[in-house]
C-alpha cells in the first residue's frame, strides 16, 4: 500500500485507486448525520451545520477512534452507540478575559488561544486546561499585564508538562496536546 497523494479526479477520466478511497473529504448536512458515520482515524469530514446548513456549528471535523470525549452537539460528535471513538471539531477559537486579581478561568474545550486583558498587574489566578482537548490542539496563554502568581491545573488523568507560575506581560507561553499520551508538551 502506497501512501496517498494530491491528485485531481474527474468523472469519467482516470480511476481512484484504494489508496486514495479514504483520501477524500466527506460532506454531511448536520450533526445528525453525522452521528450515523463511524469513520477511520484521520479522516475528515466537513459538516454544514449543527441542525441545518448554515447556522453557524459546522465545520470541519476529524475524526479518532481512540477518542474518549462525550457527545457535547458542538466540538466532539460521537457515533451512535459508540463508547469509543469522536469526530473533533478542528477549531481555532480564542477567549479573551478581563480578569481581577484572585481570577479562575476554566478553558473551555476547543479553545486555542485565552487572551487575558486586565487593568494592572494581576496578584494571582489560575488557568484549567480543557477538560476534552482534540490531539493536535495547540493553547497559547498571554496576558497584557503580568501575573506575578500564576497557577496552571490539568483535569485528572492528564499531564502539564512547563508548567509557568508567572506570566509576563505580552510574552505568551503555548502547549501542544498529544492525545496518545494525554499530556500538554510546552512549545
Amino acid at each position: 500500500m502506497s501512501a496517498p497523494s494530491p491528485a485531481v479526479f474527474i468523472q469519467g477520466a482516470g480511476v481512484v485507486g484504494a489508496d486514495q478511497l479514504n483520501t477524500f473529504v466527506q460532506t454531511t448536512t448536520n450533526f445528525a448525520q453525522l452521528r450515523t458515520f463511524t469513520g477511520l482515524s484521520g479522516m475528515f469530514v466537513a459538516v454544514q451545520g449543527g441542525s441545518s446548513p448554515g447556522d453557524g456549528l459546522g465545520g470541519l471535523f476529524r475524526y479518532s477512534a481512540s477518542s474518549t470525549a462525550s457527545d457535547n452537539g458542538a466540538t466532539a460528535i460521537t457515533p451512535t452507540g459508540a463508547t469509543q471513538g469522536a469526530w473533533l471539531k478542528l477549531i481555532s477559537a480564542y477567549s479573551y478575559q478581563v480578569p481581577a486579581t484572585g481570577f479562575s478561568i476554566q478553558i473551555a474545550s476547543g479553545v486555542t488561544a485565552l487572551l487575558l486583558n486586565p487593568a494592572g498587574t494581576l496578584a494571582a489566578g489560575t488557568v484549567v486546561f480543557p477538560t476534552t482537548p482534540i490531539d493536535g490542539q495547540d493553547l497559547a496563554l498571554s496576558s497584557t499585564q503580568a501575573v506575578t502568581a500564576l497557577t496552571l491545573s490539568v483535569p485528572s488523568g492528564f499531564t502539564l508538562f512547563g508548567a509557568v507560575s508567572t506570566l509576563a506581560a505580552n510574552a505568551p507561553v503555548k502547549w501542544k496536546y498529544v492525545a496518545s499520551v494525554a499530556t500538554w508538551f510546552r512549545v
